[in-house]
């Protein structure tokens, strides 16, 4: 995604180039999100064989788990990744696949949150993981 084609109110701390979501299809806040990604030849992450990098996955799941994951009182707060659990990857992303990300949330602990996410090419499983997200306190004046 170029800088000119990034959604203006994507509510992300991201920006380009390392916001990997295209647009934001639908968020229940405090739930669930899904997002989607057109991976592009132009992306700047895309190897020479037109391979999206497996981390880079773990990176979508995140950014879409953490809108699934803030409540509006959290939309503030930063939230950080700090765990992944259960990864799994199928065969390797490559450009033109439009990919449907998604992110439940499972469940709150203190500031702290578990989220289901997986990855869909044609509604074909082809990641998934369970992430952490930790949200930093926010002090008020």
């Amino acid at each position: 995604m170029s800088p000119e084609s990034q959604p203006q109110e994507m509510p992300l701390p991201h920006r380009y180039p390392f916001i990997l979501l295209d647009r934001v299809l639908s968020i229940d806040p405090g739930y669930t999100a899904v997002a989607e990604k057109l991976v592009s030849r132009t992306d700047p992450f895309v190897d020479a064989d037109g391979v999206l990098p497996p981390m880079l996955l773990v990176e979508m799941m995140a950014q879409a788990a953490g809108l699934a994951a803030a409540r509006a009182d959290e939309r503030d707060a930063p939230a950080t990744l700090a765990k992944v659990d259960r990864f799994r990857c199928r065969p390797p992303l490559v450009v033109g696949d439009r990919i449907r990300v998604r992110a439940q949330v499972v469940r709150r602990f203190g500031s702290s949150v578990i989220v289901r996410a997986s990855l869909r090419v044609d509604e074909r499983l082809r990641a998934a993981a369970e992430l952490v997200l930790h949200f930093a306190q926010l002090v008020r004046g």
